[in-house]
């Protein structure tokens, strides 16, 4: 009987509960909508974090690719047959690309975790710089400013030795930036012919343990031809006493870009037989 009783009981505030449900919902029918307008806006919230992480990082992926290709755009130009006014704007338009690249690898890789990115984008910085540095100069340039470029090769080469210092003062701890550094910084010495500095660059790849193998490579080759490099260029291969007077020692009308200088067209003496020379751009010497 009592456990009759019992589910007689239950059974009726069940009933009771059912029967004041719907004036429960009426009664708490604010709360109700709030808590789940906010279970919504959470959902939204985390879906478009997600969606905006992966389009930043593919919005710094993208960038750096035209980091790491524009320097070399900037080169190729500079070896077609292109007239002067389309090259310059040429220029311009890749220098601006490449900088807002570069400036939007910086803001939006974040944290740790895009410290890398960040610091290839610095290398870029000083590729850029250097290559600006070693661009020919356009004919028409000195009485129309519009194919010049906005600043001296010496600044150039400032602005990209920053940079690269920049790298190695910041983000040590990533072996291919700083390696990309190094080499950025013998070259900015090689356009200075400052072998000393050149060559302790150079050494400081190899010498680090936690450099590439291919990095070290690199690094030594470019210390074994630097005799080389050092070496003035002759027109001949007479002597400078014993040339020829119908071939001079030194020409005016006959030179070549500088040995640590590959894209420049300036004129400078040369003096004899050339002996091979060779130098490579910051950006290239990455394996």
């Amino acid at each position: 009987m009592k456990a009759v009783r019992r589910h007689q009981l239950k059974n009726n505030e069940l009933a009771q509960q059912l029967e004041t449900f719907p004036e429960y919902l009426k009664r708490n029918a604010n709360k109700i909508m709030l808590i789940f307008t906010a279970a919504l806006l959470v959902g939204f919230f985390v879906r478009y974090r997600m969606n905006a992480a992966a389009a930043r990082k593919a919005e710094v992926a993208q960038s750096l690719l035209a980091v790491r290709q524009g320097p070399r755009a900037l080169r190729s130009y500079d070896a077609q047959v292109i007239p002067a006014e389309l090259l310059a704007a040429y220029r311009r338009d890749t220098v601006q690309q490449i900088t807002t690249s570069i400036d939007t690898v910086l803001r939006e890789a974040e944290g740790d975790e895009g410290a890398p990115m960040r610091a290839e984008a610095l290398v870029g910085r000083g590729d850029l710089n250097w290559t600006m540095a070693n661009l020919m100069q356009l004919s028409g340039a000195a009485t129309q400013p519009s194919l010049g470029l906005p600043r001296s090769s010496d600044e150039y080469l400032r602005a990209a030795e920053d940079a690269y210092k920049q790298v190695l003062a910041e983000y040590g701890a990533y072996p291919i930036p700083v390696a990309s550094a190094h080499f950025g910084l013998a070259a900015i010495a090689e356009n200075r012919r400052d072998w000393a500095t050149a060559r302790q660059m150079y050494a400081n790849i190899v010498d680090n343990a936690a450099m590439p193998d291919s990095f070290k490579s690199v690094a030594r080759r470019q210390i074994q031809i630097m005799p080389q490099i050092q070496v003035p260029m002759f027109l001949s291969t007479y002597p400078p006493s014993t040339a020829p007077s119908s071939t001079p020692a030194t020409a005016s009308s006959t030179s070549r870009p500088a040995a640590n200088d590959p894209f420049s067209l300036t004129p400078r003496p040369v003096e004899a037989t050339p002996p091979p020379t060779t130098m490579t751009a910051p950006a290239a010497t990455q394996p």
